[in-house]
């Protein structure tokens, strides 16, 4: 889910340019980003088993079945399939979600039935309710607007952003791709501290209902919730800081 994130960010900020033969600045920058989120994972792994309490190791014994190289028809049709699955589900989530980010940008209405000025929008308001929090991350109303919905789903940063810039821009922004968008009305460290807010921000909220069911209590979600949105608020902080 933080694909369509990561590869907004990085074409907004990051050119096309080609490192060597098929690689480009951007897939490396992509490839970064997967690899350091890989690496602070095995870090807290490492912190979380020296420091919470240890259980009886389990005595469930799986026999693996043998590994055998794949039949490209079989990866063909799995690909579809799961990609078919998560456009049904997800895809569902994105356009309710839309519709609800439009409503809040849209209204309320003026007099005589006219749009108010988006800055007045219930949308306005629920960004800047956040900005105390999310201000030294160098984000304004809009994006906080747009981590909102991203508790639901992560993708739907990018129909949330591409919403409230649609509403608010005039016939040259309209025309504008929302990579371009962004890159002219954020500074690369408030771009660089959104991609590290979404290396380590809690996924969604089954997500949670998943661990809940798995761990049998709120604890454990509740722990992972806290230092989750720790850790990305530290990481976007200091991104900001360095490149500011």
């Amino acid at each position: 889910a933080r694909l369509p994130v990561f590869t907004l960010l990085i074409a907004a900020l990051i050119p096309a340019t080609r490192v060597w033969g098929p690689f480009s600045w951007q897939g490396m920058a992509l490839f970064g980003l997967y690899a350091f989120a890989m690496a602070c994972a095995i870090l807290v792994a490492f912190v979380a088993r020296k420091t919470m309490p240890h259980q009886a190791p389990s005595m469930l014994l799986m026999e693996l079945p043998p590994y055998r190289l794949p039949k490209l028809r079989h990866l063909w049709r799995s690909t579809l399939n799961k990609a078919r699955l998560f456009m049904g589900k997800a895809g569902k989530v994105i356009l309710l979600l839309s519709l609800v980010i439009w409503v809040l940008v849209y209204f309320p209405r003026g007099k005589d039935g006219e749009a108010s000025a988006i800055s007045e929008s219930y949308a306005a308001h629920i960004g800047r309710a956040f900005e105390p929090i999310f201000a030294p991350l160098g984000f304004d109303w809009r994006i906080n607007t747009a981590l909102v919905p991203a508790m639901g789903a992560r993708e739907v940063v990018v129909s949330a952003l591409g919403t409230v810039f649609a509403v608010e821009g005039d016939e040259a922004t309209q025309s504008e791709g929302l990579k371009e968008i962004l890159a002219k009305n954020y500074p690369p460290a408030t771009l660089v501290a959104l991609l590290m807010w979404f290396v380590f921000a809690p996924q969604c909220i089954s997500t949670f209902a998943v661990i809940r069911r798995e761990s049998g209590g709120w604890v454990v979600p509740g722990i992972l919730l806290v230092y989750t949105l720790g850790l990305a608020w530290t990481a976007g902080w200091f991104a900001h800081f360095i490149l500011s």
